[in-house]
């Protein structure tokens, strides 16, 4: 008899150290924030891009980490969120994130000739000026899109004006202000944003879900972003074999002056009242020449939108410095004018 009450003594003790850790667990969860929901920009989320996403989730939307090579900017944000038709995107959160507000959005879109690259494939600069976006009270967003040889266009702008829509209709969600959506891009990333700017539903390139939010951007910063098409110097140059048949690939053209050359170029999209344009562009880029970039402003001004264009002096693609002369603005002052046409606009 002894025996029995000894054991259910050891039971009742057992069962009582356990239930005494377990609510030791759930009260630490509790102060440490383990049970929080929405987007937490109190936590870093360190990032990579390079690799397979985990499945190890993230407080607020459901989300995954990504695994591999970690990119750690420092700021705390949602990676590979899906949107539309299957593609992702991440969302950055300022410093000053606070629940219940909502924040001026950019929207970043990532270079590599349409073919190549994903939304961490960030340059030395872009890198920069997203820290200031950021650090200005921004919201910062880098979007994933389709990419050639596996699509053509128009599945890369499909997925970004996609993408635009998104975000407006997870507005609350996400803490983004739906009426201040502003596109910034890189090299053919800002091909796809001047895009944003210039192609409204005519186009025939709003597809997909949520097609009861509108795609248009509030203001368009375009860094040496190709802009036409049609110009024989420049579809020569990325065109056959010695341009490494990137025109045909991405776009099916064998000609700069078929059809959808014209169809595909921002400067032939522009009309009266577009969104304002700040267009940053190197003087010795050779992948895509500075008058690609003359050319979008004075299309700009000639329908009399606003545009405002930052010559980049001994920069090449990328604004890599090209001669013993550091490229002239700097980058610094290069995303302090960014940011003042931001607040301007956005």
């Amino acid at each position: 008899m002894s025996k029995t009450v000894s054991s259910g003594n050891s039971l009742l003790l057992a069962v009582g150290i356990l239930v005494l850790l377990a609510f030791t667990f759930l009260l630490f969860k509790a102060i440490t924030g383990g049970l929080s929901h929405g987007p937490n920009p109190t936590t870093t989320l360190n990032q990579s891009f390079n690799s397979t996403p985990s499945t190890t989730t993230v407080s607020g939307p459901t989300t995954t980490v990504w695994s591999g090579r970690v990119v750690s900017l420092g700021y705390s944000g949602i990676a590979n969120i899906t949107y539309c038709d299957g593609q992702v995107l991440s969302i950055f959160y300022p410093p000053s994130y606070a629940a219940g507000r909502s924040y001026p959005t950019l929207v970043f879109i990532h270079g590599g000739g349409w073919s190549k690259g994903n939304g961490g494939t960030w340059h030395v600069q872009e890198n920069q000026g997203e820290n200031l976006f950021l650090n200005s009270s921004f919201i910062v967003v880098n979007v994933d899109y389709r990419l050639a040889p596996q699509y053509q266009f128009p599945a890369m702008i499909e997925d970004v004006k996609c993408a635009v829509r998104f975000l407006r209709a997870n507005a609350a969600r996400y803490g983004i202000n739906s009426t201040r959506i502003a596109a910034d891009g890189g090299s053919a990333g800002s091909h796809l944003a001047l895009l944003l700017g210039v192609a409204n539903r005519s186009s025939g390139w709003d597809t997909g879900p949520y097609l009861n939010y509108s795609s248009s951007v509030r203001a368009v910063i375009d860094q040496y972003g190709p802009a036409n098409l049609t110009n024989p110097y420049f579809y020569n140059l990325h065109s056959g074999l010695k341009g490494g048949y990137l025109f045909q690939n991405v776009f099916d053209l064998t000609s700069p002056t078929q059809p959808a050359a014209y169809a595909d170029s921002p400067v032939y999209l522009v009309s009266p009242g577009d969104s304002p344009f700040l267009i940053v562009q190197g003087e010795e880029d050779t992948v895509v020449p500075y008058n690609q970039s003359v050319m979008m402003y004075n299309s700009l001004r000639s329908k009399g939108d606003a545009a405002q264009f930052i010559s980049v002096a001994n920069a090449g693609h990328g604004f890599v410095q090209v001669s013993s002369s550091p490229i002239s603005p700097s980058l610094t002052q290069i995303h302090q004018d960014e940011l003042a046409f931001l607040q301007k606009y956005d």
